[in-house]
């Protein structure tokens, strides 16, 4: 004997959205720069799919170009970029 056919639902499947990165311990060297002055920036990043890059924008006054570097890692969690052009505007 046949059983009728019933269909069933199939459970939908929506792959995970990634968590972001946790980004802590934001540090600027000085905590505000002037156009004369050296700059460093300092983060930890943390990711549970592994960082592969973390990039920083840097803006400032009118006539300033916005700047989007790429950071250098320490070699742990740590990230940094030390800005030593001086802007004239």
């Amino acid at each position: 004997m046949l059983l009728p056919y019933t269909p069933f639902p199939l459970p939908l499947l929506i792959p995970a959205t990634p968590d972001p990165p946790e980004i802590t311990n934001v540090q600027t060297i000085p905590p505000i720069a002037e156009l004369s002055e050296d700059l460093m920036i300092m983060c930890d990043v943390v990711d549970d799919d592994g960082v592969s890059s973390v990039k920083v924008n840097i803006d400032g006054p009118n006539g300033f170009k916005l700047t989007n570097v790429t950071m250098n890692n320490d070699g742990g969690d740590t990230y940094y970029y030390e800005q030593n052009t001086h802007y004239n505007i």
